[in-house]
């Protein structure tokens, strides 16, 4: 849905999760701090970014997410 994004890759693919993700905002306007946490979908690893506009409403933004 808006604002709500996934990415995944195989198990094994990338080393453990070293701490926690950090993602950043690449769009003009007025955003929140996004939000970044690892998950794991099926036999996937993954990240899941969650970006909101200035009035806290789930919204796609443009976004960099760095892994640690």
């Amino acid at each position: 849905g808006d604002g709500d994004t996934t990415i995944t890759w195989p198990a094994g693919t990338l080393p453990p999760p070293g701490g926690k993700p950090e993602a950043s905002i690449d769009s003009d306007g007025a955003y929140l701090t996004p939000f970044a946490g690892y998950v794991v979908v099926g036999s996937d690893n993954g990240v899941q970014v969650k970006t909101r506009n200035a009035a806290s409403a789930l919204t796609d933004a443009n976004f960099t997410v760095r892994l640690k």
